[in-house]
């Protein structure tokens, strides 16, 4: 097994070490556990172009034996008199973390020593949507220079099953039963649904910003496919090739005009929703529901076993749901005046905020239940 020292860090901060580290990054996409396109090159090269805000890059690389093995991708921000990481495509990804090879729980290791070597750069860090199915938090060593503080932020529910999609239908979520109808009204009006992937996928483009613009998301800070720059982030990602068979679009459609889509992941181990929207025309035939069943039953009778909804706590995603995974924020900073004073002010307000307005709720849903419940008596 490597330890430590067997590992080379090193840290990239020009616009071009981002293109030169594309093959190896492809290398090493391929070899991680569970994937995780939001941690590919072609969604951080595509965000990078198109969206990303004004920021320096910070690309911690671990090689073993000149493989690389290990990336933690960054961006340095200034917020005021303070430099702040961030991971490199924090803002429109719903899971982040480190880029680790099989095998190689070590390299993470050494990233973060690496971040300590180079700490000179950078005040704090705030690691936000952090997935414990990639890696543990809990388990990750953070070295002794650095301060740290970690807190439950958002939530990711999911539908989990072992069994086949026909023992799924019978016994899942109620909403499988009730959009099975909904998909028998919609085909006797003559609507249809799509699935589109390869090469076809860039063809959807207009007609995906069109539903957009016509559902209740236009407008509104949830659109996300209304401007150039998003569009622009789309067609890098439907034409790209590292990510060309972990993407799929579903359409609906009647008399051939479309009504509503879906854009999802598609992994070896999950499918993973990501964004989707109908037209509000259409909203008594439930276009999203069903785009929703179809996808399901295609992922269980290609033997995957997980239809991930991400990040988000909507109502209407537990009627989809059993399951749910918590996403955590990891907050760094150097031991240092200047690290301390930075977390104070930029992070730990907000953090702190969240966890008194979580125990609240939680209080207050106690109390709420005790009522009902001798009201009941």
């Amino acid at each position: 097994m490597a330890m430590v020292k067997d590992y080379e860090v090193d840290l990239l901060r020009f616009e071009d070490d981002l293109d030169k580290l594309r093959t190896d990054w492809e290398h090493l996409y391929k070899l991680t556990n569970t994937r995780n396109p939001f941690l590919s090159y072609d969604w951080s090269r595509a965000w990078r172009t198109h969206l990303c805000p004004p920021s320096e890059l910070f690309l911690l690389t671990a090689r073993y034996e000149r493989t690389l093995v290990g990336l933690l991708p960054l961006r340095l921000e200034r917020k005021g008199v303070f430099r702040v990481l961030r991971f490199l495509v924090d803002g429109r990804a719903d899971y982040l973390g480190l880029l680790l090879a099989s095998g190689h729980d070590e390299a993470a290791r050494a990233l973060l020593e690496g971040l300590v070597e180079h700490g000179a750069a950078w005040d704090v860090a705030v690691l936000r949507n952090w997935n414990d199915a990639l890696l543990e938090l809990n388990s990750l060593p953070i070295p002794d220079r650095l301060g740290s503080v970690q807190a439950e932020t958002r939530i990711a529910p999911h539908l989990s099953f072992p069994g086949s999609w026909e023992q799924l239908y019978k016994s899942g979520p109620s909403q499988l039963q009730g959009s099975r109808r909904n998909v028998r009204k919609f085909e006797r009006v003559g609507g249809t649904v799509e699935h589109v992937v390869g090469d076809r996928m860039v063809q959807t483009i207009a007609e995906i910003a069109q539903v957009e613009a016509n559902s209740w998301k236009a407008g509104t800070r949830a659109a996300r496919f209304c401007t150039e720059h998003d569009l622009g982030m789309l067609q890098a990602l439907l034409e790209s090739t590292g990510l060309h068979d972990d993407i799929e679009v579903w359409m609906a459609r009647i008399d051939g005009a479309p009504i509503a889509f879906l854009f999802n992941f598609t992994t070896p181990e999950r499918t993973c929703y990501y964004q989707g929207a109908y037209d509000q025309n259409f909203q008594g035939y439930s276009p999203g529901s069903i785009l929703h069943y179809y996808a399901i039953e295609r992922t269980w009778r290609q033997d995957r076993r997980e239809y991930d909804f991400m990040m988000g706590d909507e109502a209407w995603k537990t009627r989809w749901t059993n399951e749910v995974r918590t996403l955590r924020q990891l907050a760094l900073f150097r031991k240092t005046l200047r690290g301390f004073v930075a977390f104070m002010i930029l992070v730990a307000p907000k953090m702190y905020i969240r966890r008194w307005i979580r125990t609240v709720g939680a209080v207050w849903l106690s109390i709420s239940v005790r009522r009902q419940t001798k009201l009941g008596r």
